[in-house]
């Protein structure tokens, strides 16, 4: 079954994948976004599936760099860099 709203989420998936997102992207991480907030990641999600809606949340690595980026956005970050070479 397809999801496109983030209201389709239990808690449980949410507390799992923003858990997963801050192992990646948290402070200390070596992937860090800085100034990111925990609350910022429900929205963030919330943006990801309405934009997305022909790919379920799976609260896999897809979803992870798709809230990255809309991450990003949120922070007012419009040069994005995925990682140095």
């Amino acid at each position: 079954m397809e999801r496109i709203s983030l209201a389709s989420i239990s808690k449980e998936e949410l507390d799992n994948f923003t858990s997963y997102f801050l192992e990646f992207y948290g402070k200390g991480k070596d992937s860090e976004i800085p100034n990111l907030r925990k609350e910022l990641i429900p929205i963030a999600l919330g943006i990801r599936l309405e934009r997305s809606k022909g790919i379920s949340f799976g609260g896999d690595s897809i979803d992870r760099e798709l809230v990255r980026d809309v991450v990003y956005e949120l922070l007012g970050d419009t040069e994005i860099e995925y990682g140095a070479i």
